[in-house]
């Protein structure tokens, strides 16, 4: 696949993801507010905590799936159909297994889920019914969800996102239905809504996967073919897949446990509480995973058929325009997110403005730091990437457990920070030093612009915001939002002035402006 391939595919799967997610968050905003109408902030928390507790058991998968993909990578290439069939087999036959496992996992934790609920007044019984509810819904993905990593590795992931806005679209309309009529009822039946709700969500997951798999299987018939890969084949991808379940731990301990943790250490009731403000960062993540997506077979094809100063300029590239949208996102969400929650839902449901800084530095340094991921997900090495996961679960654990007894909330977000920290250091020596075999010094002063930027937009929203006093509500945001937007904007050139980061950024946004006024002169 050539270049101009690689950025077409890339353009298509960023564009149709963009705009489908964006469109999937308008829907769940909508539903949240149904949601705590009707069935209250105690549920929310459970609903918060529950997901979190699905996504650490999800490292049953073992990082699977992502093994498969980088294998898919050169087959595609080539158009080696055979060796394609014969990696989905095993795939199939795996995630079959891990179904199974995930189910077992969790009929094994429903005796003890409630240990991690605190300041609640939910019966025992009913927790376990709700969480074998996740469970059974997850467990069933398994059996059909493979199917779109092949998408992915094919770089045609708008076809995934399509699917999977249609399906979301109608069971949000049931669910906000089922809300509105059930608002009234008394609170002794709104347990049975919650469960009918949660039915719609299984309902959902499986309506998705079978839709994909039925697509895949009518676009890929050589997936009929039974053959398997031999022994040697095997043995190495299941030698990848050890060395990835490690990496998946440090990233599950990293961004899956903070729900966890707070439940635990502090209260259930603050995990709905931050929902509602990772519900708003999920806007900007949803936006960071499509442009992720959309680009992740492209760094694939890349790695594996350009140079090392190629693959160096793309990451340095591509670590710029993450960090431009990462700091005019962030710069926002500082100035915005807790106006905008009083707004939507009243200013009983914010948060103490320190943990909230804290939140979104953390987001600011996942958005910025995920070229260097993806370029290490491609590179194969599996292997030595493990030991730094595994230190930064370790770090993120002991400080989080010991400043969230001390400082609460704020605590578990230092915990967190310390890890993310400590991992962009060590993998960007990793990949320079084992991939690039050069010097990573001026990839450590990108990053040192980075965040002197960062302090930079912190520092004149915490001073300078504050002049700002305009008791309008929607003024006083359209006033905040304009001036964050400009001061992202103008931090994240300023650092960058005369690099070739900054002229391909323009470059960039030339010629997408400069195809929008062809199509529009010719229409």
């Amino acid at each position: 696949m050539n270049e101009a391939s690689r950025s077409f595919n890339s353009k298509r799967n960023v564009i149709v993801g963009l705009v489908l997610a964006l469109l999937n968050t308008l829907i769940s905003f909508a539903v949240r507010v149904f949601f705590i109408r009707t069935l209250g902030i105690e549920l929310l928390g459970v609903n918060s905590l529950f997901l979190e507790v699905i996504s650490v058991m999800s490292l049953a998968e073992l990082g699977f799936g992502m093994a498969i993909v980088y294998k898919l990578y050169r087959p595609i290439k080539e158009n080696d159909y055979v060796t394609i069939a014969k990696y989905m087999n095993l795939y199939r036959k795996t995630y079959n297994i891990i179904a199974l496992v995930f189910l077992g996992i969790g009929l094994a934790l429903l005796p003890f889920i409630q240990f991690l609920i605190k300041d609640v007044t939910i019966d025992v019984w009913y927790l376990r019914l709700v969480f074998g509810m996740f469970v059974i819904q997850t467990a069933s993905s398994y059996l059909l969800s493979y199917k779109s990593s092949l998408l992915l590795a094919d770089q045609k992931n708008f076809i995934v996102s399509l699917f999977t806005f249609l399906v979301k679209a109608v069971c949000a309309g049931l669910s906000i239905g089922l809300l509105i009529l059930t608002q009234n009822w008394p609170s002794d039946k709104k347990n049975i809504v919650y469960i009918i709700y949660l039915a719609f969500q299984i309902v959902q997951a499986l309506m998705i996967n079978i839709s994909i798999a039925f697509y895949v299987n009518k676009k890929y018939p050589f997936l009929k073919s039974k053959e398997t890969l031999n022994k040697e084949q095997k043995k190495e991808t299941f030698k990848d897949v050890r060395n990835i379940f490690v990496k998946r731990l440090s990233g599950v301990v990293t961004s899956s446990t903070d729900n966890i943790l707070i439940s635990t250490i502090v209260s259930t009731v603050l995990v709905g509480l931050y929902s509602n403000y990772v519900m708003i960062f999920s806007v900007v993540r949803l936006i960071k995973r499509e442009m992720t997506t959309g680009i992740t077979g492209s760094i694939g094809n890349l790695s594996v058929s350009e140079s090392v100063e190629k693959n160096i300029a793309v990451l340095r590239r591509l670590t710029y325009i993450y960090f431009v949208f990462g700091l005019i996102m962030c710069s926002g969400l500082m100035a915005l997110a807790s106006l905008f929650i009083t707004m939507w839902l009243g200013g009983d449901y914010i948060l103490p403005m320190d943990i909230v800084y804290l939140a979104i530095f953390v987001l600011f340094l996942e958005i910025v730091s995920e070229p260097l991921w993806q370029c290490l997900e491609v590179s194969g090495l599996f292997s030595l990437d493990k030991y730094i996961g595994i230190l930064g679960s370790v770090v993120n654990l002991i400080v989080s457990i010991i400043l969230g007894i001390n400082m609460g909330i704020a605590g578990i977000f230092i915990g967190t920070l310390c890890t993310q920290v400590i991992q962009i250091v060590l993998k960007i020596l990793l990949i320079f030093s084992k991939k690039y075999n050069t010097s990573p010094l001026k990839f450590f002063l990108d990053w040192l612009k980075v965040i002197l930027a960062y302090g930079a937009v912190f520092v004149v929203e915490i001073f300078v915001f504050k002049l700002i006093q305009i008791d309008g509500g929607i003024i006083e945001f359209f006033v905040k939002g304009f001036a964050a937007l400009g001061l992202g904007i103008a931090l994240s050139i300023i650092p960058f002035l005369f690099t070739d980061q900054l002229k391909y950024a323009f470059s960039l946004l030339t010629s997408i402006f400069a195809k929008f006024r062809r199509r529009k002169e010719s229409v």
